[in-house]
């Protein structure tokens, strides 16, 4: 009954609106209007049996989005009535009627707008507004007279926070990945990098990033989905990481070739978050200036043209896109030396064999001729002399003075023997000149 009484009321206002429209013109025109409106009213009267319907009517809506709600009456009658959280009504109410026209506009309390679209036996007519918070648990009335439908205005609630994944690490950037958002409000998402202060907004689920420049510095990463209307949820975790130089080569070796030295290491053993790039190779540590740079993961590199004789302290850094450790980095210390000297020490140092032969009671002295083998090059074999008539040995200090002695006179046989060459010589001249 009350829905009927206050139908009849809006169709009253309705039927005042339309004659005023004629109030300038003659009586009889006024009059003519006046009838026309209230046999409407009776034909609107005679259709209470229509069964209105809302065709869109959704379960939830989203902050800061124009949302449209979609009535038919089931009559040639329609009637828009908002109610707030307390059942009060919102503005005025808006009735369309079989004599509207398609696309007559209302409003009812300036934030909600009507539009018929349908005109006929069976009135069509939408509803739209932007909601807002305050809007949440409103219910918006459509039907004809005497019959009504709601639908209820819900907000929907606000996303909840991603799950970061693990961050990966490339030579000069970061990427940041994390679960999408279900919420059909979703608007955007903040990464929020804490430890330079910074946030930035994508539609991605995961975002590139820039390696902070800042060495041995703790970064925090963290994302929030945002939804239409600016609201989020706290970020339920965060990837922390520090972004630093690489830390100390291993086992550095240095090896001699020729006049070159061979360097070579194994990479850092700490799991780092940026990647090795490059070695960069101090040949000398003396001069850090002088140094080479070749490309990971390479880890050999041949120094050439080393000085004789010369120290060579060798160091190695290993570099990423921050750099290298300036303060300190592995090192070895090797002496270039001759590689003539090196075969000679390496090898066996002999002298080719002399053997004395025995000295006789006599006195005589036999020489044999001094011969070398083939692996030996200055080994010198001194035989102890032996008596031909058996005189017996008397300890090492009588066999070193019979090692003099026979040494003695053989030189003397030899310059003996040189002589005699000599003066036959000269005696054969002057023989041959007589002749």
């Amino acid at each position: 009954v009350h829905q009927e009484s206050s139908l009849t009321v809006l169709y009253l206002f309705v039927l005042v609106v339309n004659t005023r429209q004629y109030k300038t013109h003659h009586i009889s025109t006024v009059i003519m209007e006046i009838i026309l409106s209230f046999l409407s009213f009776m034909l609107l009267f005679n259709h209470l049996d229509g069964t209105p319907q809302f065709t869109t009517c959704p379960s939830s809506v989203c902050l800061s989005q124009p949302v449209t709600y979609e009535c038919n009456s089931g009559a040639d009658t329609l009637a828009w009535i908002v109610l707030d959280t307390n059942g009060d009504r919102v503005g005025s109410p808006v009735a369309y009627t079989v004599f509207n026209n398609v696309g007559d506009t209302g409003s009812i309390g300036g934030q909600f707008i009507t539009v018929l679209t349908v005109g006929g036996s069976s009135l069509v007519s939408n509803i739209t507004f932007t909601p807002t918070l305050n809007m949440n648990n409103y219910t918006v009335q459509c039907g004809a007279v005497g019959t009504l439908v709601n639908c209820s205005i819900v907000i929907a609630n606000i996303p909840s926070a991603p799950i970061p994944s693990s961050i990966t690490f490339y030579s000069d950037s970061l990427t940041f990945p994390w679960s999408p958002s279900n919420s059909s409000c979703l608007s955007h998402y903040n990464v929020n990098v804490t430890s330079i202060e910074y946030t930035i907004s994508t539609n991605d689920t995961s975002l590139s990033l820039p390696v902070p420049s800042t060495n041995d510095t703790e970064h925090s990463i963290s994302v929030v989905a945002v939804d239409t209307g600016g609201r989020y949820m706290d970020p339920v975790d965060q990837r922390t990481f520090v972004a630093d130089v690489p830390e100390f080569v291993t086992n550095i070796q240095l090896n001699q070739t020729d006049l070159s030295i061979d360097v070579s290491w194994e990479e850092p053993p700490a799991l780092m978050f940026l990647p090795v790039l490059s070695y960069i190779i101090y040949p000398n540590v003396t001069d850090l200036n002088n140094n080479i740079t070749i490309p990971a993961p390479t880890t050999t590199y041949n120094i050439p043209d080393a000085t004789l004789g010369s120290v060579y302290t060798v160091g190695v850094a290993a570099s990423n896109v921050l750099g290298i450790d300036t303060t300190d980095f592995a090192s070895a210390t090797i002496m270039i030396i001759s590689t003539a000297m090196t075969e000679m020490f390496s090898s066996t140092i002999s002298f080719p064999a002399i053997s004395t032969s025995s000295l006789t009671s006599a006195g005589t002295v036999s020489n044999s001729v001094p011969s070398a083998t083939s692996s030996t090059l200055m080994s010198t074999t001194i035989m102890s002399p032996s008596s031909s008539n058996n005189v017996p040995a008397t300890g090492g200090s009588n066999s070193t003075v019979y090692i003099g002695i026979g040494a003695g006179v053989a030189l003397i046989a030899i310059v003996i023997l040189i002589l005699i060459i000599v003066g036959c010589m000269v005696w054969r001249k002057p023989w041959k000149r007589d002749k």
